[in-house]
């Protein structure tokens, strides 16, 4: 499998090396401009912050049924999976999703699958009260950064084909169903293989190509751009 490239294995480092940690690494706008939340890359700063791990436990604990890999949940174990784990692998970044005030709305992950490709992996709302449409925003914040910032030629997902919600938000910025395959528990490291009834179960891999959300990013802005004036004429604002 093809290694991501040396100059993104470093930008990925740098990114969890910030000491600047008040402002976030990406800004996640809506369609009028406005910065609804901010992306901050997961440190280890992190691990020692008693509300990051317990919340991120809690919330794997919550929505476990939707990951690959089954097991109990705890702070400790949370807090050697960053340290051990995700921060060592020079493939991966967690990004912690923040309001402008700091407070924690959830997260979302990125990991190189092979070569040019970027996966989308690991997103969860950890509260239920969040600005409209958040994820949405946040993934399209992460698939300009991708195709505009990085040598990312494609990205895609993998969601279990009955996890709708997932499915849903994928195809609502872009993402189109590729193909299916059977989920194999036994590969998952830590998988009760007799718990949900996994073994049974099929996964769904979505993708989107640079050319395809270039195109469909450049329709957005326009209509984002008619809709802003719009918006503000109703407000009496100028445009």
């Amino acid at each position: 499998m093809p290694a991501p490239s040396d100059a993104i294995i470093e930008h990925f480092a740098a990114a969890r090396r910030r000491k600047n940690l008040s402002s976030p690494y990406l800004a996640v706008y809506n369609p009028y401009g406005a910065v609804i939340a901010g992306l901050y890359p997961l440190t280890q700063h992190d691990a020692t912050d008693a509300n990051i791990v317990e919340s991120l436990t809690e919330w794997r604990r919550r929505d476990s049924k939707w990951f690959f890999t089954q097991f109990e949940a705890t702070p400790e174990r949370t807090r050697n999976w960053i340290l051990s784990s995700l921060l060592l692998d020079t493939t991966k970044i967690l990004f912690l999703i923040r309001s402008a005030g700091g407070e924690l709305y959830g997260h979302y992950g990125i990991r190189w699958a092979q070569g040019n490709v970027l996966e989308l992996d690991n997103a969860i709302r950890g509260i239920s009260s969040v600005p409209e449409r958040l994820f949405h925003f946040v993934e399209i914040t992460l698939l300009r950064w991708a195709f505009e910032c990085q040598d990312v030629e494609k990205v895609i997902a993998q969601v279990f084909s009955d996890n709708i919600g997932a499915t849903m938000m994928h195809r609502g910025v872009g993402l189109a169903a590729e193909r299916e395959y059977e989920f194999d528990a036994a590969k998952y490291t830590g998988c009760d293989i007799t718990s949900n009834g996994r073994e049974f179960k099929r996964v769904r891999v979505l993708s989107i190509s640079r050319g395809d959300f270039e195109a469909q990013d450049s329709r957005s802005a326009d209509q984002a751009g008619t809709d802003h004036k719009a918006f503000a004429r109703d407000r009496n604002e100028p445009t």
